[in-house]
């Protein structure tokens, strides 16, 4: 169980929160303080004043700051408390977005970087009871388990859990809802959109992507909007459990960059979340997790009828553009997994590189199968068959999913294209019979040409 108590006292923001479990037989359990997430370090340093409630409990310290051991009296019920703070100053920008943020008017919150728990089994049930002892007058606050309540119990798990969304303060919440299942908006900022253009448009999209996977099982879906301060064009977003928390800076607009990013983070719902937690380290597989979900973005657009073909078309010649001028094109999968923090050419590259491969494979299984199958299909089939036995998402399980589809062990592309970095040539079927590609050739200097797709002549738009 976790009780929650904001405190509002001069102008600053924390929140004590309780933390209630039941103590084992053996009396002692490691303790698990926020430490790392994202591009994020030493989250325990938000972490205060750490202690016992319960009699005969006691706190031991180990040589990893984020590690407790917890000592207690045998089967008998642990009571701790910690007050959570907002350690950085300054702008709310890239850099900060992801740690905790404690503002005087608001709060947002994702679980792994704030909630201190037992090192239990991450992927095993768990009921758990969360309560808010006192909310400000006029607050607002939702979640990524359900309708807000001041005493819940909700089914998750630890992982869930760390990937859970919550926020507080002077958002705007609108109700909507997708085939009956309720989608909550909370919106705070002043924007060049009004907030019913902005959830009408992350509706359009979500419902579209849950056609792709012909899935709706979501209870409870949650979508923040926070305003940043971040230069003008500035925006990110992150998929997290049920829930889809976006940091744009001010002056942001609906336009194509906005779209891409609610479709690209939304359908992280699928891709990995219901597919299996990523096989470690998980950089090794951002080119499916990333690249094959940027794909989709796009797919996802076209099919909610926000881009039009020859947007989509220009759309993947700036993804052949950015991957055949990109400085570590040819950096194989382990150069990836050392420096995908910190070097951003890195970064942007399994997002370019799966992309391309899902691509080619979409094209190959229309192909094969005459047009009856696509890539749409190995993708529901790994929906269904993360639902019959839950795992380990890697290259392995992506590539049975999508042999009965293409017809041969693609384990070889993907040790080519994507562990050993070899150069991924586009079909030229890659975007059917509507566009054609114009391959690399050599120019009078010796310099190569970048592959591009061209709308055929007598095609203004396509459906694929």
């Amino acid at each position: 169980m976790y009780i929650f108590a904001p405190v509002l006292q001069d102008n600053a923001f924390t929140l004590d929160i309780e933390l209630h479990f039941a103590g084992n037989a053996g009396g002692w359990v490691e303790l698990e303080l926020p430490s790392r997430w994202a591009n994020q370090e030493r989250l325990y340093e938000n972490i205060r004043d750490l202690r016992p409630l319960s009699a005969g409990t006691r706190l031991e310290d180990t040589a990893k700051p984020s590690i407790k051991i917890v000592r207690h009296i045998p089967n008998r019920p642990v009571q701790l408390r910690y007050r959570l703070v907002q350690n950085w100053k300054g702008e709310l920008i890239q850099n900060t977005y992801l740690r905790p943020i404690l503002q005087k008017d608001y709060f947002q919150m994702v679980g792994v970087n704030f909630l201190v728990h037992p090192v239990w089994d991450n992927d095993k049930p768990l009921t758990l009871q969360l309560e808010w002892a006192s909310v400000p007058t006029g607050w607002t606050l939702a979640d990524s388990f359900g309708r807000f309540a001041a005493v819940r119990s909700v089914q998750t798990s630890l992982r869930k859990l760390f990937e859970s969304l919550f926020i507080g303060g002077d958002f705007r919440l609108l109700q909507r809802r997708i085939d009956s299942q309720p989608v909550e908006v909370a919106i705070r900022g002043r924007w060049p959109f009004s907030d019913d253009q902005f959830a009408d448009l992350a509706i359009r999209i979500l419902k579209t992507e849950r056609q792709l996977f012909k899935d709706n099982d979501f209870p409870q879906y949650l979508i923040s909007v926070i305003p940043t301060e971040d230069k003008p064009g500035s925006l990110a977003g992150t998929g997290l459990t049920n829930a889809f928390a976006a940091y744009l800076a001010p002056g942001t607009k609906l336009e194509a960059d906005l779209k891409q990013l609610l479709a690209h983070e939304m359908l992280h719902a699928w891709n990995p979340q219901k597919f299996g937690r990523l096989a470690q380290p998980e950089e090794s597989m951002y080119w499916f997790s990333e690249g094959f979900t940027d794909y989709y973005a796009r797919e996802v657009l076209v099919r909610a009828g926000l881009m039009s073909f020859a947007e989509y078309t220009e759309s993947v010649n700036r993804l052949l553009r950015d991957y055949f001028a990109s400085p570590v094109r040819d950096a194989g999968n382990a150069r990836i997994r050392k420096e995908f923090w910190s070097n951003t050419a890195m970064q942007k590259l399994p997002y370019l590189r799966g992309s391309l491969l899902a691509l080619n494979w979409n094209a190959e299984i229309l192909q094969s199968s005459r047009g009856r199958s696509s890539l749409d299909d190995v993708m529901r089939s790994l929906l269904a068959a993360a639902r019959q036995q839950p795992g380990v998402l890697d290259s392995q399980r992506v590539s049975r999913a999508v042999e009965p589809f293409i017809g041969r062990d693609v384990m070889p592309d993907i040790g080519r294209f994507i562990e050993s970095g070899t150069i991924l040539k586009t079909r030229t079927d890659a975007l059917g019979s509507c566009a054609d590609l114009e391959p690399t050739e050599p120019k009078a200097d010796g310099k190569q040409t970048l592959p591009q797709f061209h709308l055929r002549s007598a095609v203004s738009d396509c459906r694929r």
